[in-house]
């Protein structure tokens, strides 16, 4: 279960990450008693498993070719450089204990430019850093996203490397080809 949250903590700082870690310890047990007592069938759940390290939302981002904002994916935008399709809700769980802001939102394309960096030459980023702003982050940041985002930067730098280039100069339409010939899905269903 992912059920532990922690507050006012910066995913960049150690001794942050230490109180939060240690705060997690302290809520497991807490956690198990709520289950046993007011969720039937856990009367006789226990612990088997407590993973090695607090999970952090997010932190910091590389800035890309492109970036992806809110305003794109709130109007489910489909560039002709799209390598990946985000489509989860926009989920942000405010960090003070506010509570979450859910959206609703249609398919949104993510754009190759936004898996290369702006600065730095053969640097591609893949998964949860990729170039886009907090609202988001907090929709591409599952693991189908993710896994889609971690194929199309792959085939990039295959291309890349294939053609002797920067990533950045890859052809993407290139890119695209060869994500659809592996069945990959570019463009919502209509």
């Amino acid at each position: 279960m992912n059920c532990t949250r922690h507050l006012g903590v910066d995913g960049s700082n150690v001794l942050d990450l230490t109180r939060a870690e240690i705060e997690g310890h302290l809520q497991i047990p807490r956690l198990v008693e709520a289950l046993k007592k007011h969720v039937p069938g856990f009367e006789n759940c226990y612990i088997t498993n407590i993973y090695s390290n607090i999970g952090v939302r997010e932190t910091r981002r590389f800035v890309g070719m492109k970036e992806l904002t809110e305003h794109e994916i709130m109007d489910g935008q489909v560039p002709e450089d799209t390598v990946a399709l985000g489509a989860y809700i926009i989920d942000i769980h405010d960090g003070q204990g506010g509570g979450t802001v859910v959206k609703h939102i249609k398919p949104y394309g993510i754009p190759y430019g936004c898996l290369v960096s702006r600065d730095i030459d053969n640097l591609m980023f893949s998964g949860r850093c990729i170039s886009v702003d907090a609202v988001v982050m907090s929709s591409m940041r599952i693991m189908p996203t993710c896994m889609a985002i971690g194929d199309a930067a792959g085939v990039g730098a295959a291309c890349a490397v294939k053609h002797g280039i920067l990533p950045g100069e890859v052809d993407v339409s290139e890119v695209r080809a060869i994500l659809r010939k592996a069945n990959a899905i570019l463009e919502p269903a209509k």
